[in-house]
């Protein structure tokens, strides 16, 4: 049986399993609660997305990032509301901040 994890969870092993480098228990936990999570899935995107196309993005521009998200995603989690579309809202602005 798989556990189930939090969003803040999922958020602190994100880059482990975007890379592949997750334990196995973890993965699976991590797959199920990405299975169950509008929100995580579209920040799982939002960060394949990143490192496949903005390799150079330095790491503190793509923590910032994703802190805002997980602060949306608390947010959005006590009004129950999601808001706008996350890739509309900051994946967008970090593609154009990697180009520039």
């Amino acid at each position: 049986m798989k556990d189930k994890i939090t969003c803040e969870q999922f958020s602190d092993r994100l880059d482990d399993f975007v890379s592949g480098r997750s334990e196995e228990k973890d993965a699976a936990s991590t797959e199920a609660h990405l299975a169950s999570c509008d929100l995580c899935r579209e920040m799982f995107e939002m960060k394949k997305v990143l490192k496949a196309e903005s390799p150079s993005v330095p790491d503190t521009v793509e923590t910032e990032l994703l802190e805002a998200v997980m602060s949306d995603v608390a947010a959005a989690r006590e009004t129950g509301r999601a808001g706008r579309s996350w890739t509309s809202r900051y994946l967008m602005p970090a593609m154009v901040a990697a180009i520039v």
